[in-house]
């Protein structure tokens, strides 16, 4: 019997009509939907918990094989073995495990002496591992702060078409807490003077209970099994017309709610089990989600802290009826679909029909102790742009429209590494340089 032909408008109708994420991938494959290239990609991966060697001294002993599960994701990420090379990585929170206050630093030190090997832009957020769920506390902020940058607490950056928003809820605070008053404040006035452009959101902890809220305080074992207060919830609720997911981890499992048209999606992250990192396909009326994991040696079920042996047996709830769906999420949970509402469509920096393929474009980066020299020879429009390796725009380099060879010469003001983007009509490129005075 032949399939029924369904263009992309109408299976979105046909998904929306069945209102659960676990018929999206099975309609998907009855109608044989054809996925054209995306807009972009991008890998979250929060709860890696790097630990320095110098720092693994008892009690403070980080989970078996962190560096190892890293590594295997920015291999993934730079051969593009899983999937074609993403643009950008998110990690939002616990990179490091920092056991105590003396440990942050090197801790911070490993993971950027790991990061330096990623071939995409980095963008973190902060964790209860970062500052020992100090929030606003200076002292413990110090080490995150001097390895990503004072302005990466709360802050915000557009990629095709989309506002990415990375907040810090890494304390258990009120929202009388002058960090609490600070993110809010700078949240509120955010979201209203861009009511209308899509958005995801990133932080650690999540804003909502992604297991039976009961079984879930019982199984985590610590108060912080959700967000404390609910301010932040409710002003992101009140452009929830706009406002698409909320991207979390801390609770070392993986889970997807849906609450008042937006997305809370908790990804495991490497750490413990099950080891779950995230790609995620950016299209323009839907997102494609879906977990991964490091290769099988590194994954160890004894990690479960949802379950045996940190417990006596593995918890369950009305929705994971067994202790695997429980800390690992349904089918439905680790591979799904977001069908995008007309309010939060996605138009797109340009379209990328060619989007990671191969291309014949010549770009180069050539780094001495005066700085880079760039050369590119873009057919069509092009953007040229440097970035540090945290995804901080540094300078926009140049714009145009020709078809002959381009040169640019650009000085960064300090040593380190950066990222060379070349965004033109049939793809975006980008090549590492490093800078030495």
């Amino acid at each position: 019997m032949l399939k029924p032909k369904l263009s992309r408008k109408n299976f979105l109708k046909l998904v929306g009509s069945f209102g659960a994420l676990t018929l999206i991938s099975r309609a998907k494959r009855a109608y044989g939907l054809i996925q054209s290239d995306p807009l972009f990609s991008f890998v979250v991966a929060p709860d890696i918990h790097v630990q320095h060697p110098d720092s693994a001294v008892a009690p403070n002993i980080s989970y078996p094989f962190v560096e190892e599960k890293f590594n295997a994701i920015i291999s993934d990420i730079n051969n593009g073995a899983q999937f074609p090379t993403p643009d950008f990585f998110m990690a939002p929170g616990d990179m490091v495990h920092g056991g105590l206050l003396e440990l942050l630093a090197p801790d911070h030190q490993k993971y950027a002496e790991m990061l330096a090997t990623l071939t995409i832009p980095h963008y973190p957020g902060v964790g209860n591992h970062e500052n020992k769920q100090y929030q606003g506390i200076a002292a413990y902020e110090a080490a995150y702060k001097s390895t990503f940058g004072s302005d990466k607490l709360n802050y915000t950056f557009t990629h095709g078409g989309v506002m990415f928003i990375v907040l810090d809820n890494s304390g258990y605070i009120l929202d009388s807490h002058a960090a609490a008053i600070a993110r809010d404040t700078w949240l509120q006035t955010l979201l209203q003077n861009n009511p209308s452009i899509p958005k995801i959101i990133a932080c650690h902890i999540p804003l909502i209970p992604l297991r039976e809220e009961s079984v879930l305080a019982a199984s985590f074992g610590f108060t912080s099994y959700k967000m404390r207060t609910t301010k932040m919830l409710n002003i992101i609720e009140g452009y929830s017309d706009s406002v698409i997911a909320i991207f979390t981890g801390h609770l070392h499992l993986t889970g997807v709610k849906l609450r008042n048209s937006i997305y809370h999606i908790g990804v495991s992250g490497t750490a413990s089990y099950p080891c779950h990192y995230g790609h995620v396909k950016v299209f323009s009326d839907h997102i494609d989600i879906k977990m991964y994991k490091p290769p099988q040696t590194y994954v160890d079920q004894s990690r479960n802290i949802h379950g045996i042996p940190r417990y006596t047996f593995d918890y369950t709830d009305a929705d994971h009826t067994t202790g695997e769906a429980y800390v690992a999420g349904n089918p439905d949970e680790q591979e799904f679909t977001i069908a995008l509402p007309v309010s939060k469509q996605i138009s797109g920096e340009t379209i990328l029909e060619n989007r990671n393929k191969a291309i014949p474009i010549k770009f180069s980066v050539i780094s001495d102790q005066q700085g880079f020299l760039i050369s590119a020879e873009p057919k069509g429009k092009y953007n040229l742009t440097v970035y540090s390796t945290d995804g901080r725009l540094i300078k926009n380099l140049a714009e145009g429209s020709l078809n002959n060879k381009i040169e640019h010469t650009f000085r960064p003001q300090s040593a380190g590494a950066y990222f060379v983007k070349l965004q033109t009509e049939s793809g975006i490129f980008y090549r590492k340089a490093f800078f030495s005075k």
